[in-house]
């Protein structure tokens, strides 16, 4: 857990949010609403955010290194 997304993870996410509608046997149309942008764009920053959040719990609950002082 923590680690950074994979851009294929992200490249099909976007790239699943458009509608498809078959037009033709040989033609597809591509049409997207404002609607699946926003989609996508909040479900990249709960996903950024989630990682983040769970890189920094992670941070905090390692044991501190310890200190020795020098004379």
């Amino acid at each position: 857990m923590g680690e950074r997304i994979p851009r294929f993870l992200l490249a099909n996410i976007f790239a699943s949010s458009g509608k498809m509608e078959v037009v033709s046997l040989e033609e597809e149309k591509y049409t997207e609403s404002p609607g699946d942008f926003v989609f996508s764009l909040l479900l990249f920053l709960f996903l950024f955010v989630y990682f983040d959040v769970i890189k920094r719990i992670q941070n905090l609950t390692k044991e501190p290194m310890e200190v020795r002082e020098t004379a």
